[in-house]
């Protein structure tokens, strides 16, 4: 597929969780541009979450997974620069060692910014990110998405990943609101998913009224 291409752009929005669809097509491009001895040039780009907070727990080898392949934290902290840089420097993909990478680094952006903070547009990284308060719940409720019912993609809005499903509801409203976070309360929220056609077609539950948590400031 490369043959007669000159370099290969890598410009994609991660939103700094692990295991965001936008942290995953390093791979096949990376080697691909390797192999074929043609630069690979990467746009950086904000991390949405800042890149000065870095949380939860870093990858385990016997778990890499299409959706978890480098050893990282869940929030890592890095741009999209940061991670090609990596991958490359720690040896996680083979046949990296000529690649020529290059960084086309960003203007005005620091470290303590989240987006709201940057002034840019927000573009839907995917139908389940359409908005930054939708990346900033991700890492929390889709560490759990997959091999639970806990995922909440709600559709229609207010905001995907929002309400905890699957979950003993009142227990763990209890739990948390006993926590005392700063500046939010937890309380019992309820809505029918519906299909959208671009979006969900079949989203879990379709048509049926789920029952989960949802926070408020």
């Amino acid at each position: 597929m490369l043959r007669g291409i000159d370099v290969l752009v890598f410009d994609v929005q991660d939103i700094g969780a692990r295991f965001t669809p936008t942290s995953r097509p390093w791979a096949s491009p990376c080697s691909a541009a390797a192999a074929a001895k043609i630069p690979f040039i990467v746009l950086d780009r904000p991390n949405p979450l800042g890149g000065d907070d870095v949380a939860g727990f870093v990858l385990e080898g016997s778990l890499r997974s299409f959706v978890g392949q480098y050893p990282i934290p869940i929030v890592h902290g890095l741009t999209v620069g940061e991670i090609a840089r990596m991958i490359m420097g720690e040896g996680w993909l083979d046949g990296l060692q000529r690649l020529d990478l290059k960084i086309v680094k960003m203007e005005n952006w620091q470290r303590a910014m989240r987006w709201p903070e940057t002034q840019l547009t927000w573009v839907p990284t995917s139908p389940n990110i359409p908005t930054f308060q939708s990346a900033l719940l991700y890492p929390g409720i889709g560490l759990v998405g997959r091999p639970t019912s806990m995922k909440a993609e709600e559709r229609p809005p207010p905001l995907p990943f929002s309400v905890p499903l699957g979950c003993r509801r009142r227990a763990l409203i209890e739990r948390l609101n006993r926590a005392a976070l700063a500046g939010v309360r937890f309380e019992a929220a309820s809505y029918v998913p519906v299909s959208i056609a671009g979006v969900a077609k079949h989203p879990r539950f379709v048509g049926q009224r789920v029952s989960g948590v949802r926070g408020s400031s």
